[in-house]
């Protein structure tokens, strides 16, 4: 008679074991199905221009410096200007070791971190009324429009963003300079 009174003990106590783990489940399915779709939705009406702007998708990566500049009054430069020199200073917004190695020719170091200093090298060259270039590695690289928005607070009225950057340079054959490193 024992024997029979364990078994459904146990098996009433596995029962509801079994659907206090599906009931968890269906919980964690269905709050995970909430937060995906509230992160989605604020996502939306951040990028519409609510709140202080979104996290661009994945695929937005490649315009989302470009956008910025732009919403920061700061103009897009394309390759054939930068050919051309058509600004009359272009600043290489990456690292010193990146710049020695290979950089737009006639371009000058201004990197993100340094802008200081390197404005300083270069202060006898610089017109804040002439157009200024500045670029990086390419169109996810936000130092460029970093050193951008320092040259239009220090009074630089013309400053433009090469968004395509080292990166769209090399690959479409533009000249490269290089320096011996010191």
């Amino acid at each position: 008679m024992r024997r029979g009174k364990f078994s459904n003990g146990w098996k009433k106590s596995f029962q509801s074991l079994e659907k206090r783990a599906w009931r968890t489940a269906v919980d964690a399915a269905v709050l995970l199905a909430l937060a995906a779709a509230l992160a989605a939705g604020v996502n939306a009406w951040k990028l519409r221009g609510g709140g202080s702007g979104g996290l661009p998708w994945v695929g937005d990566w490649d315009s989302y410096v470009e956008s910025k500049a732009l919403a920061a009054g700061i103009g897009i430069v394309t390759m054939r200007e930068l050919a051309d020199r058509v600004p009359s200073a272009v600043l290489d917004a990456r690292p010193r070791e990146l710049y020695r190695a290979g950089h737009v020719p006639g371009a000058w170091p201004c990197p993100a971190g340094d802008v200081d200093a390197a404005l300083a090298e270069h202060v006898a060259d610089l017109d804040p009324a002439a157009p200024v270039a500045v670029y990086c590695d390419g169109a996810a690289c936000a130092d460029s429009l970093e050193v951008a928005l320092e040259l239009k607070a220090r009074g630089f009225a013309r400053v433009g963003l090469y968004p395509g950057g080292w990166s769209e340079w090399t690959a479409n054959g533009g000249a490269v300079e290089s320096e011996a490193a010191p």
